[in-house]
């Protein structure tokens, strides 16, 4: 099974049931998250993955130096059900909590990337190590050489994150001499399923897609007891892994009613339908798939409402001291893979500054032949590491 891989410049996470000490930092990216699931959806019926938490953490150290309007911008988008003294204890704990699991389930890393010469803070420098448990270093952005020196250099760090998953997160065209940072965070998710598929079972079969037509794929298929639930026009089913910390959750709408279901999904929706499952046995069959994204994110922040920060009105002076940053360009890539054995995702985003300019009750059926919608999230936390849409075979 290959290892999926995602890198992003910021990354939201959804939330789906209470959490423990996590209410309002679950609450915040997981609306957040729903919100760029939207953008992503809007217009297209392609396949896509991505990562919310990802790209949450990568638009958080970024607004961990936002001051003035910019910084009001950023936290209604990001932050409005936390406080500001809030943000960074919150998540330096969420961060804590996966790198002290020990199950090497989920990795994540952040990494501030300043242009030689240039001085930040050290106040915000801090603030980053501390609630971000990020590496700071300094690259040479002054040539065209240098600049591409300098992706290679960032390029090498995502890859080795992701177990060589990520490759070229930044191209050569995003960064240049007004480039004075680039902050980068990596996410790398790995584990077998609880209850495993045999590879014996599965079989190919038809998948029909969104667009009508049907499409022949490899299904797998096991009956046995998982969460489940039946909406008026949907059905969704969630499926443990091995580390019972996560699950995936799959919620699959009746035939035609695709994007009647997509469009209601808001956090509290997800949450509703994960409040909903029960233990019931479910001979579920279901196609293997693994998809890849590269987005673009930043018009999606700015649809958002996250403006000023991307023009000259911005106001980083809680990174420099000067008024001298925007935002320039925020990127996330993406893989997740699927199969018998269980789940491989990973996802990296990187955000670039520049100056300005046993027992057996009434069996369910659940094959899973129309398009559909997935969610890997954390159960603790209830923090969504990965969401994506499954509507056609490639």
């Amino acid at each position: 099974m290959r290892r999926l891989a995602a890198v992003s410049l910021a990354v939201a996470a959804f939330a789906s049931v209470q959490g423990q000490g996590f209410t309002p930092l679950s609450r915040d990216v997981n609306g957040f998250a729903a919100a760029a699931y939207a953008k992503l959806a809007d217009g297209g019926d392609a396949n896509f993955v991505f990562s919310p938490l990802s790209l949450n953490l990568a638009i958080r150290m970024v607004e961990e130096g936002a001051r003035g309007n910019t910084a009001v911008e950023m936290v209604a988008v990001l932050n409005p059900n936390e406080s500001a003294a809030q943000i960074g204890p919150n998540t330096k704990r969420l961060i804590a909590s996966y790198k002290g699991n020990g199950a090497d389930v989920l990795t994540l890393a952040n990494s501030v990337w300043v242009k030689r010469g240039y001085k930040i803070l050290p106040s915000y420098a801090d603030a980053i190590k501390d609630c971000y448990l990020a590496t700071c270093d300094h690259l040479n952005f002054s040539s065209r050489r240098a600049c591409r020196q300098s992706c290679a250099t960032v390029n090498r760090w995502v890859s080795g994150q992701t177990g060589g998953k990520i490759t070229n997160l930044l191209t050569n065209d995003m960064v240049n001499a007004n480039t004075r940072m680039v902050l980068v965070n990596a996410i790398s998710f790995k584990c077998d399923w609880l209850r495993k598929f045999k590879p014996k079972n599965s079989e190919v079969a038809d998948f029909h897609q969104i667009d009508g037509r049907t499409a022949s794929t490899t299904f797998m298929s096991q009956t046995e007891n998982f969460g489940y639930c039946k909406g008026t026009d949907y059905e969704a089913v969630e499926l443990a892994y091995a580390d019972t910390r996560y699950a995936m959750l799959i919620v699959v709408p009746v035939e035609g009613r695709f994007l009647d279901v997509e469009v209601r999904l808001t956090a509290d929706f997800v949450k509703g339908v994960a409040d909903s499952l029960s233990d019931e046995r479910v001979a579920l069959s279901m196609p293997k798939f693994n998809a890849a994204s590269n987005v673009e994110f930043s018009q999606i922040l700015r649809q958002l409402g996250i403006v000023e920060a991307f023009g000259g009105a911005a106001d980083f002076s809680g990174m420099s001291g000067k008024q001298d940053l925007q935002l320039s360009k925020v990127v996330q890539k993406a893989v997740i893979e699927v199969d018998e054995a269980g789940t491989e995702a990973a996802a990296a985003t990187a955000a670039t500054m520049m100056v300005k300019s046993a027992y057996f009750p009434e069996l369910k059926h659940l094959t899973i032949d129309r398009p559909f919608v997935y969610f890997i999230r954390d159960t603790q936390t209830n923090i969504i590491l990965f969401a994506g849409r499954f509507t056609k075979v490639q």
